[in-house]
């Protein structure tokens, strides 16, 4: 509404950027509800009950792989998540702003990938935003010389208040988008979830490189990180890191419930 009563009247005649402005708004929203209600991939594996949790200790269950809370034995890539209190398949984090697990389930979109559309999509609305608001404040009367910040800053500030607003929210809400679109995007090239990359120190299938990046066991190259991601084939029930060797307890564990 701000926008259209006090940045509108100075930018009207920029039709086609308006335009595109008002379609990108129908994907925005789309990928954003789909973030809030798209399952991220919970799972529910059998229980492992007190009366058979010493002979499960003796062949799988470690402390990193046991889930306390669920009972159960938890995938490669999972984590519990405290919030929604049910494991995640390839948990990356649990957004407040989306109200959801951010995670991937098996051989489908999850909410994971629908996030990280709504911030590519946010980012772009977000540079046409700054476009308009450079626009509308070079053509205000009587304004100081726009590379005079300072004076520029209480002008806004005394004469025009809800732009000066509309300015400040708009560049500190982009600023930090940017930086966890950026975030997101690393780690996919990556074949990473956040949560991997924040313990990677202690993460098993994480290798430290010379230069002192981190290496993933389910890197496959940059190309097919993509592919993978944007495909929906990109989270498997899987017990083992990917080289490791099953043996036959191993195999009879690893038979899950994936409740989505």
């Amino acid at each position: 509404m701000l926008y259209y009563t006090h940045v509108y009247p100075y930018v009207n005649d920029y039709v086609w950027l308006n335009l595109i402005f008002a379609f990108i708004l129908l994907p925005y929203w789309y990928f954003l509800l789909r973030s809030h209600f798209q399952p991220p991939g919970y799972y529910q594996g059998p229980i492992i009950d007190r009366n058979i949790i010493s002979d499960n200790i003796q062949s799988t269950l470690t402390v990193s792989n046991f889930c306390v809370t669920c009972l159960h034995q938890k995938p490669i890539r999972s984590k519990h998540c405290i919030i929604c209190n049910r494991c995640c398949l390839r948990f990356d984090h649990h957004c407040p702003w989306v109200d959801n697990c951010l995670g991937t389930p098996a051989n489908q979109h999850g909410s994971h990938y629908y996030f990280v559309c709504f911030l590519s999509i946010s980012n772009f609305m977000h540079f046409i935003m700054e476009t308009f608001m450079f626009i509308c404040v070079y053509r205000l009367a009587d304004r100081p010389a726009m590379y005079s910040l300072y004076y520029l800053f209480w002008f806004l500030y005394h004469n025009h208040a809800f732009i000066l607003c509309l300015v400040l929210y708009n560049g500190l809400h982009h600023f930090w988008e940017f930086l966890l679109l950026n975030d997101q995007l690393r780690c996919m090239f990556k074949e990473m979830t956040i949560n991997e990359w924040a313990t990677r120190k202690r993460c098993k299938y994480l290798t430290k490189l010379p230069d002192g990046d981190y290496s993933s066991a389910y890197d496959k190259g940059f190309w097919r990180n993509i592919s993978k991601f944007t495909s929906g084939t990109g989270s498997d029930v899987n017990f083992e890191i990917p080289g490791a060797k099953l043996n036959n307890q191993t195999r009879k564990s690893v038979t899950g419930i994936v409740a989505v």
